[in-house]
Order: C-alpha cells, then sequence, then structure tokens
C-alpha cells in the first residue's frame, strides 16, 4: 500500500469506528459527483465493503446548470461506476429554476435538492454518504466567521448528522488527490471551482494559501478548533434545555429571574431556543442582546414583523399583534345580524320595546339606527380611526385610546368595530361613539352585544 493511500485509509477507519458510522448500516448511499473527493470516498468504501458489511449505492446529482460540462461529468460518473459494478443512479434537476422559487442563492437550493434527493432513495438502515473534507470543514468555518456566528458556526461541518455521514472528513484535499493518483482513479474537476463567482471559492483561492505560509497544519488547527466548539456547543444545548424547562410556566411565557440568574451565554441560548418554539425565524446575535436588555429593564420591543417580546413584572412573553394592514371586514346588510371575528361574537338586534335603554354596560349597547350613514361594516380597527366619548365631546384615536387604557398589545387589532361611512360607531369594550347615542326621540334602536369567546 502506498503511503497517501494508507494515510487516508487509516483516517478513514479512524473516523468510521470512531463515529460508528457504518454499525447496522443495509445500504450506504454515496453522493458522488465525478471529482476527486467523492471518487475517493466512492472507492474507499467500494474496497472496504466486505469488512462492514454493507451495500452500495452512487447518487450522481445533475443540477442542470453547466450545460455540456454537467453532461460530461453525468457520463463519467455512470462510466465510473460501471467499471466497478457499483449500483448507479441519475437524478436530473433544474436547480436555477428551483432557485427562482424558493428565493434561495444557487448554492443553497443546490444543497437542499442535492439531499432531498439522497433522501428518496433511503429506506431502513441505510445511510448517505458526502465527502467533505477537511479543507471543506475549514472553508465552512472561515465562511461563518466571515459572515458573524455564535460557537455553534464553529463547530463546521458534523461527521454525523442523523443518517448523515462524512467518513473522509479528516482528510485533506491534497490526501485525497494523491490517493487517487496512487491507486490510478481518474476523476473530473468542476469549472465552477476554479473561478472566484461564489465566496467559498474566493476563500478557497486567496484566503487559505495565505493562512497555509502562516502555518503548515492549519487544516489540523481548525479541526480541533471544530471539534472543541462542538463540544461546548452539546454542553450548552444540554445545559440550556434543562434550563428552558425550568424557566418555562406557560405557552411561551418564561420566568424572568431564572434566566438573569444564569451565566449570560447560556441565557442567550435558552433566549434562542425559547423564540424558536415561537416562530420559525431565528434571533440574530443583535436582536439577542435587545431581549437581554429587556430582560433587565423590563418593557416591550418588536423583533421581526409582527412578533413581540414584553418583559412585565417577572415574566418574559413572546407573542403576535395582528397586521393593521389585514383588516378583516363583514358587511352588515340588515338587521338582526352575527358574526365572529377574531375570537370575538358580535350580534345586533332591534330594541323590540323602544324602552330607553342607557349604555351602561360596554359590552351591551344601543344605537340610534337612523344615524348610521351608508354602508355599516364590522371590522377590527384601521389607521387614523376615531371614537368620541358620550357626553365629554373629546375625541381620540383608537391607537391612543387603545395605549392609555392599557389595551394589551396583542389584542388592540382583534378588537371588533362597527363602522359606517362617516367612521366608527362602536367599539368592544367601549361602548358607542356620541354621534349614534339614542336620544329621548329616537324610533330606531339597534342592540350591540359583543362577547370575547377566548375568556
Amino acid at each position: 500500500m502506498n503511503k497517501l493511500t494508507q494515510i487516508v485509509t487509516e483516517k478513514f477507519f479512524a473516523t468510521v469506528d470512531r463515529f460508528e458510522m457504518l454499525e447496522n448500516t443495509d445500504t450506504v448511499i454515496v453522493g458522488f459527483s465525478g471529482g476527486a473527493d467523492s471518487v475517493c470516498l466512492l472507492h474507499l468504501l467500494w474496497v472496504n465493503k466486505e469488512k462492514y458489511g454493507y451495500n452500495i449505492k452512487a447518487i450522481h446529482i445533475n443540477h442542470g446548470i453547466r450545460g455540456e460540462e454537467a453532461y460530461r461529468d453525468e457520463c463519467f460518473a455512470k462510466s465510473f461506476c460501471n467499471s466497478f459494478s457499483i449500483p448507479f443512479e441519475v437524478v436530473r434537476i433544474n436547480c436555477v429554476e428551483e432557485a427562482e422559487k424558493s428565493k434561495e442563492s444557487l448554492e443553497e437550493c443546490g444543497r437542499r435538492l442535492r439531499y432531498e434527493a439522497f433522501e428518496s432513495f433511503c429506506m431502513d438502515n441505510f445511510k448517505i454518504a458526502t465527502a467533505h473534507n477537511a479543507n471543506d470543514n475549514t472553508e465552512t468555518v472561515l465562511l461563518n466567521i466571515i459572515r458573524g456566528t455564535s460557537v455553534k458556526g464553529l463547530c463546521g461541518i458534523p461527521y454525523v448528522r442523523n443518517n448523515i455521514i462524512r467518513p473522509v472528513l479528516d482528510c485533506s484535499r491534497d490526501e485525497i488527490e494523491e490517493y487517487c493518483k496512487e491507486n490510478k482513479l481518474s476523476f473530473i474537476t468542476d469549472s465552477t471551482n476554479l473561478c472566484d463567482d461564489f465566496t467559498r471559492n474566493k476563500i478557497r483561492h486567496r484566503i487559505l494559501p495565505v493562512i497555509e505560509s502562516i502555518n503548515p497544519s492549519f487544516l489540523n488547527a481548525f479541526s480541533t478548533l471544530s471539534e472543541n466548539a462542538s463540544a461546548v456547543s452539546s454542553f450548552f444545548a444540554i445545559e440550556s434545555d434543562v434550563l428552558l424547562s425550568i424557566a418555562k410556566k406557560d405557552e411561551h411565557i418564561f420566568d424572568r429571574n431564572i434566566l438573569l440568574n444564569e451565566d449570560s451565554a447560556l441565557c442567550s441560548e435558552v433566549i434562542f431556543k425559547a423564540y424558536k418554539g415561537f416562530s420559525d425565524k431565528a434571533l440574530d446575535s443583535k436582536k439577542i442582546k435587545a431581549l437581554q436588555a429587556l430582560l433587565k429593564n423590563g418593557g416591550r420591543i418588536q423583533l421581526y414583523g409582527d412578533d413581540f417580546a414584553e418583559v412585565k413584572k417577572d415574566y418574559l412573553r413572546f407573542y403576535k399583534v395582528n397586521n393593521l394592514n389585514e383588516c378583516v371586514t363583514y358587511i352588515i346588510e340588515g338587521v338582526p345580524f352575527s358574526a365572529e371575528l377574531n375570537g370575538f361574537s358580535v350580534c345586533m338586534e332591534k330594541n323590540s320595546n323602544n324602552s330607553k335603554i342607557v349604555n351602561q354596560n360596554n359590552s351591551c349597547n344601543v344605537i340610534d339606527y337612523d344615524t348610521v350613514v351608508g354602508k355599516l361594516v364590522l371590522r377590527n380597527r384601521k389607521a387614523g380611526d376615531e371614537f368620541t366619548f358620550k357626553k365629554r365631546g373629546v375625541t381620540k384615536t383608537l391607537k391612543k385610546l387603545f395605549t392609555e387604557e392599557n389595551i394589551p398589545i396583542e389584542i388592540r387589532n382583534k378588537l371588533p368595530v362597527i363602522a359606517d361611512d362617516m367612521g366608527v360607531i362602536w367599539v368592544y369594550g367601549f361602548g358607542v361613539t356620541e354621534r349614534c347615542l339614542p336620544s329621548e326621540n329616537s324610533d330606531n334602536i339597534v342592540l350591540i352585544r359583543g362577547e370575547n369567546n377566548d375568556k
């Protein structure tokens, strides 16, 4: 066995055995591009399949990006597998079209589609093997650092993730290419890897050579960094799960004092997970710092879109506020009328005995129906809505009114409003605006009832 072949093979065995990658495995699905990395991986898995007792299937993804070159790669991959009698499949995708639909970069979209394709071939006791190497890991860590990352970003590429294994992650790109040469294994080179159009290629061609001139063993240094970061990240993951379960008091509500009494780094991880359980968005470092300040000082902040966080008394709470632009409207064709809006029931009916009714209970009110102007609707509030109090002649916007009355912000856009062409007539919890109040001479009196169905 030649020198580099021995080094790569020993690293392969060490990685596979250390992480028990091939335990209880019937078939290994190999992502096979035809490049040096995947040729080396496929060959290692093929020559050692009797040792570990598994079958192999190679999957080649044609991304539909590089025209004739992509077809060349596909033909090479098929020919290579045929020469070793390795079962082979081609999956053709239109990465450009899919990226436009999903609003992803070509790189992100291609990666997602590749793994979806690999998964489609998997059954019980199947593993997916990809040919990521030590250079790939270093490039990933550097890319994360440049973009801004936490400890998790320093972990780099994991050796194992669910059913995905990376047996040559400890081998350098140079070692892999030498392995191919020593074993007379031909491979192809993707032309996009040679240009600097992608950020990763800039790191590969410009930054890594400078780092290597400073420290020739930089790949080992980055591998050690990733392993240490992974150990720290795993510790934080376990501890933060425990703290999250202790601090959680209700759905999306957490004990402020428990969080404040913990280490800042651990608190940050708990905040990140708490919000992740509330929203499909992810907190960035600025938002996490803002939430830590919120824990200390109290108050309320907007996170993303209609997502808010509030610290009141001893609790941190995440909640959503409906968008004012999303106005739900019911046209009131006549009386009687009933409808449900945002968890509230609203009904209107004629006051049959026309007796004098005083608007004392703000959830049960009466209006002079003859004062209605134009079309009558039931809706949530709109920007600029105003309300005039009876007998006081004071007019306020609903925004100001709700703020002064301490109406919870997440409820404000849910409260039912009845309005005509002139504006607001009735607001749940506040009653009837002055211009529509019945007088002693009113003959057409309508009763409005509102009920919160969540209470």
